[in-house]
């Protein structure tokens, strides 16, 4: 995911992992739009059994412009 703080402005690259299908496919449904993610963080993961990432993502929500 690319965040952007302020248009214009360089992006910065967040990676997560998402581990239900049922948000992976909410997240490619919303591509382009402003989102909000929740997520879990843990520390000392990852691990290839886990996910690629130590942020974890369970829920989307699509944000008014």
């Amino acid at each position: 995911m690319a965040m952007v703080s302020m248009p214009g402005t360089m992006s910065e690259k967040f990676l997560f992992t998402v581990r239900e299908d049922a948000v992976a496919q909410k997240i490619n449904a919303n591509l382009g739009k402003k989102v909000a993610l929740k997520y879990e963080q843990h520390i000392g993961l990852p691990t290839t059994c886990f996910g690629d990432t130590e942020y974890f993502v369970s829920d989307i929500t699509v944000l008014d412009d």
